[in-house]
């Protein structure tokens, strides 16, 4: 190449001088995975282990560090114990994305002082102790700042839920959220925080990582729901140090001298308990427990709701939404002793029954009163089609509840005798007045021989006031619908009547909540369908049998969950703690007072070889309005 050949391309491609940051951004890194990166880098700068990050402490740590670093991996979710370790992942895959991608970020923590006090004593401290980090910083004393943290390449965001702000405002391809569970319930109004965290890395399909850890509270918590949703859900198994068999740790196999059970306080100081082998009934002490979680080892399983238990399933390829679960049994923190205390307790007070299952077993916890399931609800269904009447169904009821943006319908048959039992005839959704007139007194309900059968009574709930008087109208203009409002205590009478002053000669039924969502609840959802006083459904398909495919959608769906929406607290009351649908379980209620004030349990059954008792009135009527 001649000399004007090279001062010409001197001219066409001047030297530029690189800056400390874009120099490291384009240095060939050596390939490590995300805990191959912690051990050489990491260095803890607060708890028990201070100095260099040591995976042979909490070896359940490693795999899900190491999947959120892999290419095709989008999404992990992570739950574990109390102390467990499972934030040091976050902080870990963080200080890796930053090291190795320069990624924004954003930290998610459940409010603005917890963002705050991760941001200066967890997250500056790591960059300042890590060498790899501390070469990225800017120089800058305002540089790592509390609410932001800027390095040579990235910046990283503090945002928490009840700012809307901080997780919304820009695109970010790394999203860490810490404690889920624990962050406070949206407003109806407003979207899920995990939500619109997560929607912050729409503009990055191929690159976003998305990183949620918690312990858990209910099935129905956002961290329990986003791991359950993901496509392959790996459990850490301990390996018995004497058979070799894997097995998933838990609290019945915990072993104690029987007479220490009343001095759980002494089994738990001297750390008093060992645990056995389901398999081979060998016996593990501090030094075979630690053994069996080191070389234990992580299997995918599915989480079944009705037993509540885990379930073993087969591996998926390459997914890309990937759960984990461990407990406090994979904890080097916590002793066996401890957790035989708090089971011993659990067994005593239910305060403890939570933090044994939230806390220790990181399984969300199902009291008696919350023992349900959109599946035990289903299981409740026959294989009649909506609209059809049972032919021991002496009376018709339709009750409402009154949205400002719809209606929620449903219509039950019940048979005379103290068992109440009841069928579900049809259960809707409707976003009209006109539409309600039509189901309740226009449709046709037909029993199996083809006789018509009309709607008696039932109930409108007023609200809260915002449509009451337009609920008043209607049901004065419709006499045999009545209107009702629902009070919640635990000690007053069922219902009572009142006189509805601006509307004469309509009355009001103000009903006890609590007392008729016990007998729903506590009562007429444990009952077993083939069982006398069931709480029986129609088949939640339109011809009786699901349709090919499986992808279709159940008719009673809908239905199932919202009779799931509430659980009781301390106080005996019941509570929609998590904000859920629940207008089916309000038309459900007031089914319950339906029958009450029409006396069901008092009829008399009609015999088939008797005259009809005058005081049944048959349901086979016209279709008048009264």
């Amino acid at each position: 190449m001649s000399l004007q050949a090279l001062l010409n391309q001197e001219e066409l491609f001047p030297a530029v001088t690189l800056t400390p940051g874009e120099i490291e951004a384009w240095r060939q890194k050596e390939p490590l995975s995300v805990s191959q990166w912690a051990e050489r880098y990491r260095v803890v700068t607060d708890g028990p282990w201070k100095g260099e990050w040591s995976n042979q402490h909490t070896p359940y740590l490693v795999e899900p560090m190491d999947a959120w670093g892999l290419p095709h991996v989008r999404e992990v979710w992570v739950i574990g114990p109390l102390q467990g370790g499972k934030t040091q992942i976050v902080y870990n895959c963080w200080a890796y994305g930053q090291h190795y991608d320069q990624a924004w970020a954003l930290f998610v923590m459940a409010d603005e002082k917890s963002a705050v006090r991760v941001s200066k004593e967890r997250l500056q401290r790591i960059i300042k102790a890590s060498t790899a980090l501390r070469e990225l910083m800017t120089g800058s004393p305002l540089s790592l700042g509390n609410y932001e943290l800027h390095l040579q390449a990235s910046m990283t965001y503090m945002g928490w839920p009840r700012s809307e702000a901080t997780l919304a405002s820009f695109p970010i391809p790394q999203v860490f959220l810490d404690e889920v569970d624990l962050w406070p319930v949206p407003r109806k109004d407003s979207m899920d925080a995990v939500d619109l965290a997560k929607a912050r890395t729409t503009t990055f399909p191929f690159s976003s990582k998305v990183l949620g850890v918690t312990t858990t509270t209910l099935e129905d918590a956002p961290g329990w729901e986003n791991l359950v949703k993901c496509q392959e859900v790996r459990v850490y198994m301990a390996k018995c140090p004497h058979c070799g068999g894997l097995q998933i740790m838990h609290p019945e196999q915990l072993r104690w001298d029987q007479e220490l059970t009343g001095q759980p306080d002494r089994i738990e100081g001297e750390d008093l308990a060992w645990y056995e082998c389901e398999l081979c009934e060998g016996a593990w002490g501090r030094l075979e427990r630690r053994l069996a979680v080191q070389e234990g080892a992580y299997q995918p399983h599915r989480w079944d709701s009705r037993a509540q238990w885990w379930e073993p399933c087969q591996p998926v390829a390459r997914p890309i939404k990937v759960g984990f679960h461990f407990s406090a049994f994979h904890s080097p923190f916590v002793s066996l002793g401890k957790i035989a205390a708090q089971f011993i307790r659990a067994g005593q007070e239910a305060k403890a029954a939570v933090t044994l299952y939230n806390k220790v077993l990181a399984l969300p916890y199902r009291g008696e009163q919350a023992a349900r399931s959109d599946d035990l609800i289903l299981a409740l269904c026959d294989e009649r089609p909506p609209g059809l009447v049972p032919a021991d169904a002496v009376l018709l009821t339709a009750c409402v509840d009154v949205q400002r943006a719809g209606f929620y319908l449903t219509i039950r048959a019940w048979a005379a005798g103290p068992e109440r039992d009841s069928w579900l005839v049809r259960a809707a959704y409707l976003d009209s007045w006109a539409a309600v007139e039509k189901v309740i007194f226009d449709d046709h309900y037909r029993d199996p021989e083809g006789a018509g059968c009309v709607i008696g009574f039932g109930l409108v709930d007023s609200g809260d006031g915002a449509m009451q008087r337009e609920v008043y109208d209607w049901c004065q203009a419709n006499p045999p619908m009545r209107a009702s409002k629902g009070f919640q205590k635990t000690n007053r009478q069922p219902y009572t009547q009142a006189k509805v002053d601006t509307h004469p000669g309509l009355v009001c039924f103000h009903f006890n909540t609590t007392y008729y969502k016990n007998d729903l609840l506590d009562g007429k959802l444990r009952i077993a369908p083939g069982d006398p006083g069931a709480w029986r459904l129609h088949s939640n398909w339109p011809d009786g049998e699901p349709p090919g495919g499986g992808h279709a959608v159940g008719l009673l769906n809908d239905y199932a969950r919202q009779l799931c929406s509430e659980a009781k607290d301390e106080r005996g009351l019941w509570r929609n703690l998590r904000r859920r649908p629940n207008h089916f379980l309000d038309c459900e209620v007031l089914q319950l007072v339906c029958a009450d004030y029409l006396g069901i349990r008092y009829m008399q059954r009609q015999e088939p070889d008797q005259e009809p008792e005058p005081v049944i009135q048959p349901i086979t009527r016209s279709h008048s309005r009264w």
